[in-house]
């Protein structure tokens, strides 16, 4: 039976090593060689590092392997305020089950037993395949989790399950003078938003 989501996680995979990582590379954000965990493991492996770990891609370096926490979405039929330029992150689910959050802040805290994605990228395109790539954000996941437990940003649900997201705006972190890299940096040109400003126009679905 065909499965919708294994697809779409081929897509964002796919649209992520050939559209959005040439463009990280160029910018110099990162430069070691992109290996994608679908790519390189078992269906089954894979899908156990990104449910356990969050990990979808490793940076590998002459030093060693970083893992990399990669989100792509594609412009939604509703395009009102999109690119959205927000990180996001599942907070919470109807079924009680743990989420990313949850996830990363045990590992994170576990003292180096847990692994998790050193690097979080959000990127947001016109069109799957061709792209083009219209924003691209790149945190440290830590100071990401971090600046969620302090309430910089705002919830967001999925209409058709329920889940709850966490959402930050790229400006917001730049505002808070997070480490963030941002791409076209106009984004961040754009007028200095403060929390008081409220979220602005985000999406009222967020894809997994």
């Amino acid at each position: 039976m065909h499965n919708p989501i294994a697809t779409n996680i081929s897509e964002s995979a796919r649209d992520f090593q050939h559209l959005v990582w040439p463009l990280i590379r160029k910018l110099g954000w990162l430069k070691g060689e992109l290996i994608p965990v679908e790519a390189t493991s078992t269906k089954d492996w894979s899908e156990q590092l990104d449910m356990l770990a969050g990990i979808d891609a490793w940076e590998r370096k002459p030093k060693g392997l970083t893992g990399i926490a990669s989100r792509v979405q594609w412009r939604p039929r509703y395009d009102k305020g999109y690119p959205y330029n927000t990180f996001n992150i599942r907070m919470s689910r109807v079924s009680g089950a743990d989420t990313e959050f949850k996830k990363r802040i045990q590992a994170i805290h576990s003292g180096g037993e847990l692994i998790y994605p050193y690097w979080t990228c959000h990127a947001y395109l016109e069109a799957k395949i061709v792209g083009p790539v219209l924003s691209v954000g790149l945190i440290r996941t830590e100071d990401l989790l971090e600046c969620i437990s302090l309430g910089l940003g705002f919830n967001k649900s999925n209409h058709e399950d329920g889940t709850i997201f966490q959402c930050i705006k790229f400006i917001v972190l730049y505002n808070e003078k997070v480490p963030i890299q941002v791409e076209p940096s106009s984004i961040l040109k754009q007028g200095m938003l403060s929390l008081s400003d409220g979220p602005g126009q985000n999406p009222p679905y967020v894809s997994p």
